[in-house]
């Protein structure tokens, strides 16, 4: 069955403690 995305609501990632800001900076361009 064929789908296709109309928006993103939210993404859960798993990071290393103390790295959310450097994950925020990579991830904010991408999505």
């Amino acid at each position: 069955m064929p789908f296709i995305f109309k928006s993103i609501d939210h993404i859960q990632l798993a990071a290393p403690k103390g790295s959310e800001e450097t994950a925020r900076k990579f991830f904010k361009n991408i999505l």
